[in-house]
This record gives structure tokens, sequence and C-alpha cells, in this order.
């Protein structure tokens, strides 16, 4: 399923439009949460979100290249036929306190990101830390946060988001956080 079910880059109206929300020509920009069985997709146009969802994988039980290729094969479908100007894709960072059960994690989401990098065409990648675009505030501040600005637009963006499980729902709000700063630190 592609990510502009709601919006075709066919459907872009122009400003003014009573046909419904108005873009300028900034390009799209995507924001991926990657996990190994799952990631966060939000597509901005001109600083408005055009849609977001969690994306499954179809490898739910290896890990390593197979399970990392099998994300990627899903988030590039799921992006498919849509011209990516920017792709902004959270990266992993270890930490000197990781244990070793969690640095073999940061390798598997490296490996993850790598092969989406790799099987999603855009014009521009840019890789940035949770702790950069998060700007130190913790998961619950930062959703909170999230969910109140997209609430309170007025251009409908909440209802574009196909939200999955709760328990899944942060990796969207991510994904949208990952867009958005992406968005604002390259028109400032």
């Amino acid at each position: 399923m592609a990510l502009l079910s709601v919006f075709d880059v066919a459907d872009v109206v122009a400003v003014d439009s009573p046909a419904g929300p108005t873009f300028s020509s900034d390009g799209i920009v995507v924001g991926i949460d990657a996990g190994l069985r799952g990631c966060g997709v939000a597509m901005l146009y001109n600083g408005e979100l055009l849609s977001a969802q969690y994306v499954e994988s179809t490898e739910l039980s290896v890990r390593g290249p197979q399970a990392w290729l099998a994300m990627a094969n899903a988030v590039a479908t799921t992006l498919q036929g849509t011209k990516v100007d920017v792709l902004c894709i959270e990266t992993m960072q270890a930490y000197p306190k990781s244990n070793q059960a969690q640095l073999v994690n940061v390798m598997e989401l490296q490996g993850v990101v790598g092969c989406i990098v790799a099987k999603v065409p855009a014009q521009q990648v840019v890789g940035v830390q949770a702790r950069i675009w998060t700007k130190g505030a913790s998961k619950p501040e930062r959703h909170t946060l999230l969910e109140t600005d997209l609430r309170s637009r007025d251009k409908g963006e909440w209802e574009r988001i196909k939200w999955p499980v709760k328990a899944l729902a942060h990796n969207v709000l991510d994904a949208v956080g990952i867009a958005r700063f992406r968005f604002s630190n390259s028109h400032t």
C-alpha cells in the first residue's frame, strides 16, 4: 500500500484552493524511525503531513541481513512511485554503558538503516541521531508534544495518520518528529 493513500502527488492543489490542503514546491521529506520488525514512516510536503503509518516487515523471525533487507523492501514498497526529495532516517548510537545485547541491537538497527537507504531512491539522504532530533526530550514528553501539535493543526494532519496498535504508535510519532526536524532545520 502506497504511503500517499490520502493525497497523491498529482492531487497537490494550488495555494488558496477550496479543494483541500495547500502546498508549495519544497518537495517531499520522508522521516523514518527504523526498526527490525517495523518502521514508522511519515511524509511531509512543505512541512505539512501528507501521511504517516507503521510499516511491518515480512520477516518476523530471523535477524541479520535477511531481516534488514525484508524491512527495507517493505518500506521501499510503501514508498513506491513517490519522488522522495529528502529521506531523513534516525541513525543509531551506542552509549559507553551499553551492554552486549544493546550493542547487538544497535548493529541490527543500523543494518536496517543501511538497507533502507540503499532501497529507497532519494535526492538527498540525511541521518540524524535520536539525541539530536529529540533535543534530549524524554519519549513521553516528545510524544505528548507531537500529539498536541498534530491535533491542533487545522489542516487535518491527525486524520492522515494510519495508526497501528497502541504499543507501536510511538514509531509513527517518532517518524513524524524526524521528518519535522529535518524540514524545520532546512528552512531556518
